[in-house]
């Protein structure tokens, strides 16, 4: 009889500890999804931000989203003439990676900054909860 009671006991311990789990779990989740904003996951080179460049490298920007190429915000800082292209999009305009091109080799041993803007958004309205900033720089020429 005792042991009976006791495997009951435990039953009940169990089962109270997965309900417990899947609560926790599903907590999470739903905690993300609310919270889940515009990012940016990945760049290329990685990291970004404090890089060494080749004048003639481009840089890449993923973000978690497909968003619209129209709708990448930004600006650099200087100024540079440039092209952003969608690489591995649903199209030409929507997609998660863009390339970034310079339509003129970058000069050496310049540093740049390179700003995502906050209204930067997708089709669905995520935006970026903050300005992302990336400083980089290209090679030094040192002479011979």
């Amino acid at each position: 009889m005792q042991i009976k009671k006791l495997l009951i006991l435990l039953a009940i311990v169990i089962i109270g500890v997965l309900i417990w789990n899947q609560k926790q779990t599903s907590n999470k989740i739903l905690k993300q999804v609310q919270d889940d904003n515009l990012k940016i996951v990945s760049t290329k080179p990685e990291p970004l931000d404090e890089a060494t460049i080749l004048p003639k490298d481009g840089l890449e920007i993923t973000f978690n989203y497909p968003i619209y190429r129209s709708e990448l915000k930004h600006r650099f800082d200087p100024e540079i003439e440039h092209e952003v292209i969608t690489v591995n999009g649903i199209d030409k305009e929507l997609g998660t990676t863009f390339k970034i091109t310079f339509n003129e080799p970058l000069e050496l041993g310049r540093g740049y900054t390179l700003f995502i803007l906050s209204n930067t958004h997708d089709q669905k309205n995520h935006s970026i909860d903050h300005e992302y900033t990336y400083h980089f720089k290209t090679i030094s020429y040192r002479g011979v």
